[in-house]
C-alpha cells in the first residue's frame, strides 16, 4: 500500500487490519553542520520510499543494535540518523481520524519510537485512530546546553514554545516541534 506524504510517497504494509508505515524521515539527517542544530525539513526522495522496517535509534548506551520482540527488528540500529516516523492507521484514505503520538519515554537518555509497538497496534484495532511514534535524539545529542552552538536555532525554538529566557526551557524535544 501507498500513501502520499510532504516529501514523496511511501510503501508500507498492511498487517492485522491495518496500514503500518515504519522508518519515514521527519526531518533532514542531523548530523555534521546540523548536529546540534534545530530539525531541518526532510528533503524529498525520489520515487516511492519503503516503509517497512523501523529507522534508527539515536545512539545510548545498553540497547544493542538489532534488539527485536515478537519476530519484528525494534530498531535497524543506533545512528546520528535516527529522526525516523512509524505510523499505524486502520486504513489509506481520506477519513478524518484522531491522530494519536507516543513519544518514548527513557530519561531522555535511551530508547526508540518502536518499543510500544503492540499497545499502539492495539489502539488502531480497537478505535478508529491513527497512532504515531517516533525516534528522536538522546543523550548530549538531544540536551547538550552549548550557548555558542545553534543561537540562531535556539532562538527559534524559543519563539515557538516559550519567551526567552530561562534558558532552560531551551532544552526540549527540538526534533517534535518540526
Amino acid at each position: 500500500m501507498i500513501a502520499s506524504t510532504r516529501q514523496d510517497k511511501a510503501r508500507g504494509e498492511r498487517l492485522d487490519g491495518m496500514s503500518v508505515f515504519r522508518g519515514a524521515p521527519f526531518a533532514a539527517p542531523p548530523v555534521s553542520d546540523l548536529r546540534f542544530c534545530a530539525p531541518q525539513p526532510a528533503s524529498p526522495w525520489d520515487g516511492i520510499r519503503e516503509a517497512v522496517a523501523f529507522g534508527n535509534a539515536s545512539p545510548q548506551p545498553g540497547l544493542p543494535a538489532g534488539v527485536s520482540a515478537g519476530g519484528i527488528a525494534l530498531c535497524a540500529g543506533m545512528d546520528e540518523d535516527c529522526l525516523y516516523l512509524n505510523v499505524w492507521t486502520p486504513a489509506v484514505d481520506e477519513a478524518k481520524r484522531p491522530v494519536m503520538v507516543w513519544i518514548h519515554s527513557g530519561n531522555f537518555t535511551m530508547g526508540a519510537g518502536s518499543s510500544a509497538t503492540d499497545d499502539l497496534a492495539t489502539l488502531v484495532r480497537r478505535g478508529d485512530v491513527v497512532a504515531d511514534s517516533c525516534n528522536y535524539r538522546l543523550g548530549a545529542l538531544g540536551y547538550l546546553y552549548a550557548d555558542r552552538v545553534g543561537r540562531r536555532e535556539r532562538g527559534w525554538c524559543a519563539e515557538c514554545a516559550v519567551e526567552e529566557p530561562p534558558a532552560d526551557s531551551e532544552r526540549r524535544l527540538w526534533d517534535g516541534i518540526l
